[in-house]
């Protein structure tokens, strides 16, 4: 005998759960739905998003999709297959990308003591983590502003200032 599953609501929260499977002719069923055979009823606990509360004990559907429509052993194959080829392109991608970003060169290639933006950032974090706070935008004998002060906003050096201390 060919079998009925009822749809899930679209309300998009809560647990799903097949309650049981009843005839069409008992009374707890609607007798006007258009299925004659056995039906599936799915009870569902809807939860607010916001406090957690219960708001329905259980919802029995009237919707009917045949059971011809559930996925196959194959088509779970193919969709997995879709999605792991998905995951290899992502992977390769991302490689490829840097790849290609390291072929070109730095910022400060070829100008020796300011080697660019890398030594940029160990020198801000030397001295947010080896000056006071008040010295950090001051052009003093231990920070010359000329050579490389910092020109960043204050978050940021803080920020700096705290992966010096990790």
């Amino acid at each position: 005998m060919d079998k009925c599953l009822l749809a899930s609501s679209i309300f998009g929260f809560g647990s799903i759960e097949i309650e049981k499977i009843v005839p069409t002719s008992t009374p707890e069923f609607n007798d006007n739905v258009p299925c004659h055979t056995d039906q599936t009823i799915i009870k569902e606990n809807l939860f607010s998003k916001k406090n957690k509360k219960r708001i329905i004990k259980s919802i029995y559907f009237s919707i009917i999709i045949p059971s011809t429509t559930t996925i196959t052993k194959i088509e779970q194959y193919k969709i997995m297959s879709i999605f792991n080829a998905l995951k290899i392109i992502v992977i390769l991608s991302s490689i490829l990308y840097r790849w290609s970003i390291s072929l070109n060169t730095y910022s400060g290639q070829g100008k020796p003591v300011m080697f660019g933006d890398y030594e940029a950032q160990r020198h801000w974090m030397e001295i947010t983590f080896n000056l006071n706070i008040s010295d950090w935008y001051s052009n003093t004998s231990d920070n010359n502003l000329n050579y490389w002060g910092l020109d960043y906003p204050p978050l940021t050096a803080y920020h700096s200032y705290l992966l010096g201390h990790v």
